[in-house]
C-alpha cells in the first residue's frame, strides 16, 4: 500500500464515522462511545501504516499532543464552568469527540478547530430549532457534535 491510498482510506473511515456521530447526536443527543473508539482506532492504524512506509514519529506524537491538551483542557474547562454556574456545559461525549479529532489534527489544528466548531456551535444552535431536529425544551441540550465535525474536516484542508 502507498502513502496516498493509506491517507484516503484514513480519511474515508474518518468522514464515516464523524457522519454516524454527527447523525446520533443530533437525534439523540448523545455521542456513542463506539464512534469515538472507532474514531481511535481508525487514527492507530493509520498511523501503524505511516510509520511502516517511513513517515517517522511526529505525527503520532503531534496526534497524542492534540489529543490530550485539547481534550484534557476541555474537560478541565468544562468541570470548572459547571462547578462555578452549576448549569452543564458540554457534555462529556463532545469532549471526548474533540480529543479523538485532535489525535488527527495535532495541537495548533485542533486549537483551531475547536474555535471554529464554536462558532459553528453558535450558529447551529440559531438554526436547530427551526429543523425537524428541534426539541420541545432546547436549553437542555444542543448537539455539539455536527459543529466538532465539519470543523474537523475543514481544518483536515489546511495543509
Amino acid at each position: 500500500m502507498n502513502l496516498p491510498l493509506l491517507d484516503g482510506a484514513a480519511l474515508v473511515a474518518l468522514t464515516a464515522l464523524l457522519i454516524v456521530a454527527s447523525a446520533v447526536d443530533l437525534r439523540q443527543r448523545i455521542i456513542p462511545n463506539g464512534v469515538v473508539i472507532g474514531l481511535a482506532a481508525v487514527w492507530a492504524a493509520w498511523q501503524a501504516g505511516r510509520l511502516l512506509l517511513g513517515v517517522g514519529w511526529q505525527p503520532v506524537i503531534d496526534g497524542l499532543v492534540g489529543a490530550a491538551i485539547i481534550g484534557g483542557g476541555l474537560l478541565v474547562f468544562t468541570l470548572l464552568y459547571e462547578r462555578i454556574t452549576r448549569k452543564q456545559a458540554m457534555g462529556g461525549g463532545d469532549i471526548k469527540l474533540m480529543a479523538a479529532c485532535a489525535l488527527y489534527l495535532g495541537l495548533e489544528r485542533g486549537a483551531l478547530c475547536l474555535l471554529i466548531a464554536c462558532a459553528l456551535g453558535v450558529l447551529l444552535a440559531a438554526i436547530i430549532p427551526h429543523t425537524r431536529f428541534a426539541r420541545a425544551d432546547e436549553r437542555a441540550a444542543m448537539p455539539f457534535g455536527p459543529a466538532i465535525a465539519l470543523a474537523t474536516l475543514g481544518c483536515l484542508l489546511i495543509p
